[in-house]
């Protein structure tokens, strides 16, 4: 996205606040003392900056003082949901690229697990986080529609949750107090864990932790190298699939927690007895709390009152996210088509500030742009303006850039992503030392 900027900062002046419904709230908003003008560096001064994003970008830098962390905005969310309605609206170019294999019973399994997991977020079937995510990586594998690895799977993670029924010396786990679920399962995924299979002393059995996996961690040439059930059978997972099996299990033992993004990562959050959250991090295996991660987090301000990061992600919404998954291993196994659009608009529709939806649906329209360029000559706007589906989509491309940027993402910059992978080296070192 970062080298598409040049041309959203080129072509931004078009978007203009015509795109959205309600302009007088939006510029009486814009007004008020509680909005502070501050310019965005992604925007030339000849420019001016668009209203929208005046709304949403209120602070406009990153926090470096953790006790300064803003709370959610609800009026932001507002506006972002009145965005995306209005480019929803404008979602009627023809897309004409054709599906890359001629799978048909991988594709039938993709459209499977679509309307499996929209029936359960519009309410027709019981929401299910295990089902979920069960479907959308069988998808991947052609087996999604198969009852055998259903079940199999689904043992899988009873087997887990029997390890942390049955571990022994509960009450010597008792880390968050009035919460035995978290803490037993916290210490069943970041250390060494003795449980009781049967009646006689050597029934005791010990179960190893969950490691962070360092080969391919972000699925870059193996996608399935991200999934659940590469992490159940291996015992190491990444950012991704630690925290998504830290839920499933929550779900199989009756807990209750939240998913909860911060920049590239995600980690669980879980209430206190008595108020507030704590944060489990199970890429080191540590308990943190929300000022740790806003200070150690390449995070925005605006990031937070949007709600794309730091927020509390219900099941719904962990469920309405898999269909942006589910986009992603459609896209390895089949390349860019509407469904990638589908799958991103129902996500949306139910999760309407989750940066991974917006920026699958901006991805979209930049490929899409992209492609439709090749069949037209234009050189700039103008022309462009002559090539009627190009143009829809370079103007679709940069609404969702505007609202990108206007709720907060930016990417991380070279030298501190450098920094976190020289922490996550550290931390292998360190497993590796432990487990000698």
């Amino acid at each position: 996205m970062k080298s598409l900027l040049t041309l959203f900062v080129v072509f931004f002046s078009f978007i203009t606040l015509s795109q959205v419904s309600n302009q007088s709230v939006v510029k009486d908003y814009i007004n008020s003392p509680e909005s502070p003008k501050v310019k965005t560096n992604l925007i030339s001064q000849s420019y001016q900056k668009d209203d929208i994003l005046e709304v949403l970008n209120w602070g406009g830098y990153v926090i470096k003082d953790a006790n300064i962390i803003p709370v959610k905005s609800k009026q932001s969310l507002g506006y972002v949901e009145a965005i995306l309605s209005d480019i929803k609206s404008s979602d009627d170019i023809t897309d004409k690229r054709k599906v890359v294999s001629a799978n048909q019973s991988t594709l039938d399994g993709f459209t499977h697990t679509f309307n499996e997991v929209l029936k359960m977020l519009n309410g027709d079937s019981e929401l299910s986080l295990k089902r979920a995510v069960f479907l959308t990586e069988g998808a991947y594998f052609g087996r999604s529609t198969s009852a055998i690895d259903y079940e199999r799977f689904s043992n899988g993670l009873k087997r887990m949750g029997d390890v942390c029924r049955n571990a022994t010396n509960l009450n010597d786990y008792e880390l968050f107090k009035g919460d035995k679920v978290n803490s037993i399962l916290f210490k069943y995924m970041t250390d060494t864990l003795e449980y009781q299979e049967g009646l006689t002393e050597s029934s005791i059995k010990t179960s190893y932790p969950k490691r962070y996996d360092f080969n391919d961690p972000f699925g870059e040439n193996e996608i399935s190298n991200v999934f659940v059930s590469k992490l159940m059978r291996d015992n190491s997972g990444q950012c991704k699939s630690l925290p998504l099996l830290y839920l499933l299990l929550l779900e199989e033992l009756g807990g209750k927690g939240y998913l909860s993004f911060s920049p590239e990562h995600s980690y669980v959050k879980c209430k206190k007895p008595y108020g507030g959250f704590y944060n489990i991090e199970l890429t080191s295996g540590m308990v943190t709390s929300d000022s740790w991660v806003a200070g150690s987090g390449y995070i925005k301000s605006e990031a937070i009152r949007s709600g794309i990061y730091m927020d509390t992600v219900n099941t719904k919404q962990v469920i309405a996210n898999c269909l942006v998954d589910l986009a992603k291993y459609y896209k390895v196994q089949f390349g860019e088509s509407e469904f990638v659009l589908r799958c991103a608009n129902e996500s949306l529709k139910y999760y309407p500030n989750n940066i991974h939806g917006l920026k699958l649906k901006s991805n979209y329209y930049t490929h899409l742009f992209n492609d439709l360029l090749k069949s037209c000559e234009a050189t700039n706007e103008e022309e462009l303006k002559q090539c009627p589906d190009a143009y829809k989509a370079f103007v679709q491309m940069h609404k969702m850039y505007a609202l990108i940027t206007g709720v907060g993402y930016e990417e991380i910059p070279d030298d501190v992503y450098a920094s976190w992978l020289k922490e996550m080296e550290l931390k292998r070192n360190e497993q590796e030392l432990n487990t000698k």
